[in-house]
């Protein structure tokens, strides 16, 4: 009896281990499934990582049979409120609907049609995007904007070199400087010059208000003006009026008819307030 265990012994394990390895993990195996087998046990079928991977990635049922026949790979279908096509999830699995993937981005379609270092475009918004193909990590062409335009402008000069690019609608004038460590040229705008003492005399004063400036070593005290362009200056007090035009109008009152005599001639007018608000000068008529 025993002799004949044992020969069923190495029957099942024959069975079971066909097509295995002689290791010893092997020939384990095959020795614990013959003694499960005098239980009533039998050695488990093959099993392959393939049936885990295929059954860890199966899609739900209703997204199969959303691709059922007549519907082939690359038909557009429907799970609820969701739109796909029908696409494999891997090589060899069941078809299913899956979603389609993302419209490619501006830069990417600005250089679907072209080749690498094409010149390119595409918008963001209003603006206008120019720039280069050019190959990313896998392979896409992508169009990727140029240097801005103050780094473009200086792309072939020196140090120093003057340089203009166009913001907006301004045109800007510069010269070509290092702007890195590593020396990058980029035009800089030319600096402002420095305002004139007759304009920095009046900051933060009102046309009217006394000021003084010092120029060349000069001083003088002045009276803020304001220019038709909106420009607040210094300008030196004026000359005062003749004592006659004053007198004429001492005993006056405003827009009141006056007259004196300048070098022998007789000038008419009216009576108007000096910019002191105060004294009347006899002002001359304003010619036709």
């Amino acid at each position: 009896m025993r002799a004949l265990s044992l020969v069923c012994i190495a029957a099942l394990a024959a069975a079971c281990g066909r097509g295995k390895s002689s290791s010893s993990s092997s020939s384990a195996a095959a020795l614990i499934a013959a003694q499960l087998s005098q239980d009533g046990v039998e050695c488990a079928p093959p099993h392959s990582e393939k049936d885990d991977v295929e059954a860890e990635h199966s899609p739900p049922a209703e997204f199969v049979a959303a691709c059922a026949a007549p519907k082939v790979v690359g038909s557009d279908c429907t799970v609820g409120t969701f739109t796909g096509k029908c696409a494999a999830l891997f090589p060899g699995g069941p078809v299913a609907c899956l979603p389609s993937p993302p419209p490619a981005s501006p830069p990417v379609t600005a250089c679907a049609t072209l080749k690498a270092d094409a010149d390119c475009s595409f918008k963001v918004g209003d603006k206008t995007v120019t720039g280069e193909c050019a190959a990313v990590e896998n392979g896409t062409l992508v169009c990727i904007p140029g240097p801005p335009a103050p780094v473009e402008v200086c792309d072939t000069g020196k140090p120093g070199d003057s340089c203009s690019f166009t913001a907006g609608t301004v045109k800007v004038n510069g010269f070509c400087r290092a702007v890195t460590e590593s020396g990058l040229l980029a035009c800089v705008p030319q600096e402002p010059p420095e305002p004139e003492p007759f304009v920095t005399a009046c900051d933060g004063h009102n046309a009217g208000d006394a000021c003084t400036v010092t120029d060349e070593g000069k001083t003088f005290t002045g009276v803020c003006h304001k220019l038709p362009n909106g420009i607040t200056v210094c300008l030196p007090p004026p000359p005062p009026p003749p004592q006659a035009a004053l007198d004429a109008c001492a005993k006056l009152t405003k827009d009141a008819a006056c007259s004196f005599l300048w070098d022998d001639e007789t000038v008419s007018g009216a009576c108007e307030l000096m910019p002191d608000g105060k004294t009347l000068v006899c002002s001359p008529a304003c010619r036709e």
